[in-house]
């Protein structure tokens, strides 16, 4: 599917990357458009859809060997692709820096505590989104 996916044409543009890894992430041969982290639908408009990122969830920076690993991608939104950043869930595991993939559970383990990170930064942004717009309302 993957295959007759990508030779469509339809995927040109922002999302395109993302498409060869959707087959993998379930587990179950079934294709997942979510988002690792908070699960947004990322085919419910266009412009998610073209946001939408082919995620690290080890950044590539430190990672050099799981940079085309598909263990080592997750389909992300742009926002918590952004709020994500380059946290390392595996920063106290030296051994990761020259593996080869994830096991399914080290991916579940690295997903789950980037999730964490991602909920403190939203909630960061949340306050600061409501001192702006109370501000600017009261201007």
């Amino acid at each position: 599917m993957a295959e007759k996916l990508r030779d469509s044409g339809s995927f040109k543009g922002g999302g395109e990357k993302i498409w060869p890894h959707f087959p993998r992430l379930n587990g179950k041969g079934k294709w997942n458009f979510l988002c690792a982290y908070c699960e947004m639908d990322l085919l419910k408009d266009i412009p998610t859809w073209q946001s939408s990122h082919d995620d690290h969830i080890l950044p590539q920076s430190k990672y050099k060997s799981l940079v085309n690993e598909p263990t080592n991608h997750a389909p992300s939104c742009c926002f918590c692709n952004n709020l994500k950043g380059r946290f390392d869930a595996a920063k106290d595991e030296p051994r990761f820096r020259d593996s080869k993939f994830l096991t399914s559970e080290e991916r579940t383990r690295f997903i789950d505590a980037a999730k964490e990170h991602i909920e403190k930064k939203r909630k960061e942004k949340e306050k600061q989104f409501e001192q702006l717009k109370s501000i600017l309302e009261s201007s």
